[in-house]
């Protein structure tokens, strides 16, 4: 018998993302008495999707890698939820490999070559090592994670699968935290041709560490997507906490946590109580909300303000810029040129000595310069931004027909771009001649260079930009993948081995999930450390 009070909860989850549904999935099919609290309308964060007209965008994530942790985990709750094979593309100028196999890495480095024929034997340098680092990484992604998996009843799997894991997974987490450093940096080793890197790393984020970087090429194998679009994830996720007596808690801001008392508050001026909490929203928030009234403990107190100081003077990674595209093209026209997932790149001049960032923090910083010559500037420069940039492209309806009407098709466009650069438009009124005028250059790049029948089909465009992130999904600076890669210094962990210790805080019985907890993060991550949390506020709860 649940003898709490209407407020009082076992367990209080803070966050809608994917990693706080993991966690309420869990603790409420446990029956423990479980809120989930989001300050957003509707709960899935980056996970989530738009429709109109009768076109369904996906809004955050594109696609899901299982990385041997989805599958399992929704095998393991018991949800059910139909997946397509989401085959990749990559393309640069007028060449797309489809990556359905390991062996297309040659033949994408074939591509390289035939771009870059003075660099051939790096090239296949270079490729070699990334099957190397596939290699490495498969004993991360190559098995259904342990966790997720009650392998004391499972004899065969412990014996045949997880032990023989278990010796190569020591072995290689040794060369996987060798790279650990700047992709950049590491292919350095094998040429001084910045054009080839730029190909090979424009893919990824700035200083994105090359394990996990150059692993993609074989996570590319490894793409899914929900039938019915990315959302529907988050919302089987959500259906199976309230079925299982959860409580979802939308529209709902918290704005002060109490630990020693197990307190929260919310700016409706609700009162909640609890024994455990998992906070897995923007961590930015957290610590500058946290009330220290009670705590007694110097270690604590120390901890705390230590992380906090850390946590506020620390960048987030590149957010994206999105265009949607409404298109009277058919889908059979986009399916003869490439898979319904695909990365291109137009030029193979890359984005080398291109600084976005570097250039608007030089032309703030500078007193010689009014806003309005600040934003003519920065258009030049991110009209060759834009030239040169590598594309993430989308087609929802090349996976799923329903997902938009019958002879049209549904385009996601998207590319890196910094918060700050868009911040600084929107402040100085410019931000609608923005998203403008990044939404004629990228599809005039798209027309001109790739889906040339696509010009005078386009029935209308909407763009994003990391505000549009930030607004609808709380994370502070519209990050998507958490800190900056820059620094060395993280309020996160980084390395893979120590990831069990993401979740904890400060604070004895308030633990994190989600993207801010471990970097680099993705779906994956978010699920993994969902259920880390959960698993030691039950321990802990158990105890108690």
């Amino acid at each position: 018998m649940n003898v709490l009070g209407n407020n009082n909860y076992d367990v209080i989850i803070v966050g809608g993302g994917i990693a706080g549904l993991t966690a309420a999935a869990y603790s409420a099919k446990e029956g423990l008495k479980t809120v989930l609290i989001e300050k957003q309308p509707k709960t899935g964060g980056l996970i989530n999707a738009f429709e109109d007209e009768g076109f369904v965008f996906d809004a955050g994530a594109r696609a899901f890698e299982n990385s041997g942790i989805i599958f399992p985990m929704l095998r393991q709750l018991g949800i059910n939820i139909d997946f397509i094979k989401s085959k990749v593309s990559l393309g640069i100028e007028d060449r797309i490999v489809s990556f359905d196999s390991e062996e297309k890495i040659d033949e994408y480095g074939k591509v390289l070559t035939e771009k870059f024929p003075e660099s051939e034997q790096e090239i296949k340098n270079i490729m070699n090592e990334i099957k190397k680092i596939i290699d490495y990484m498969d004993v991360l992604y190559g098995i259904d994670n342990p966790l997720f998996i009650d392998y004391m009843k499972d004899k065969k799997y412990l014996f045949k699968t997880l032990l023989p894991w278990f010796i190569k997974y020591q072995k290689n987490m040794k060369k996987i935290k060798k790279l650990n450093i700047p992709v950049e940096d590491f292919l350095k080793k094998f040429t001084q041709n910045q054009k080839l890197i730029d190909m090979i790393t424009q893919l990824f984020f700035k200083n994105t560490p090359t394990f996990f970087a150059l692993s993609y090429f074989g996570s590319y194998l490894d793409y899914y997507y929900p039938r019915g679009g990315t959302y529907t994830f988050a919302k089987a996720m959500e259906k199976y906490a309230v079925e299982n007596k959860g409580e979802i808690l939308i529209n709902t801001e918290v704005i002060e946590v109490i630990p020693d008392e197990g307190v929260l508050k919310t700016s409706n001026g609700d009162k909640f109580f609890f024994k455990e909490m998992i906070w897995a929203a923007d961590l930015k928030t957290f610590y500058n909300i946290i009330n220290q009234k009670g705590i007694e403990k110097k270690k604590i107190l120390d901890n705390y303000y230590k992380k906090k100081e850390l946590v506020n003077n620390k960048s987030t990674n590149e957010s994206v810029l999105t265009v949607f595209v409404y298109s009277e093209k058919d889908k059979e026209y986009f399916e003869e040129i490439t898979n319904a997932h695909l990365f291109y790149t137009p030029t193979i001049e890359g984005t080398g000595e291109i600084d976005l960032e570097k250039d608007f923090e030089f032309l703030i910083n500078e007193n010689d310069f009014n806003a309005e010559e600040i934003k003519n500037i920065l258009f030049k420069k991110i009209n060759e931004y834009l030239e040169n940039t590598t594309y993430e492209i989308s087609f929802p309806v090349l996976r799923d027909e329903t997902l938009a009407p019958k002879g049209k098709t549904g385009i996601i466009i998207s590319t890196l771009i910094s918060y700050n650069i868009t911040k600084f438009f929107y402040d100085n009124d410019f931000y609608d001649e923005l998203k403008d005028f990044c939404t004629e250059k990228i599809t005039n790049v798209i027309t001109k260079k790739l889906f040339t029948e696509l010009k005078g089909k386009i029935i209308k465009t909407s763009c994003s930009t990391p505000m549009t992130i930030e607004r609808y999904t709380s994370n502070f600076q519209g990050a998507i993948t958490g800190w900056s890669f820059d620094d060395k210094e993280m309020p996160s962990e980084r390395e893979m081995i120590r990831i069990n210790k993401s979740i904890i805080t400060p604070f004895p019985n308030i633990f994190q999930a989600g993207q801010w907890s471990f970097s680099p993060s993705g779906v994956p991550v978010s699920v993994l450390t969902g259920k880390l949390a959960y698993d030691k506020v039950l321990k802990n709860i158990t105890r108690k």
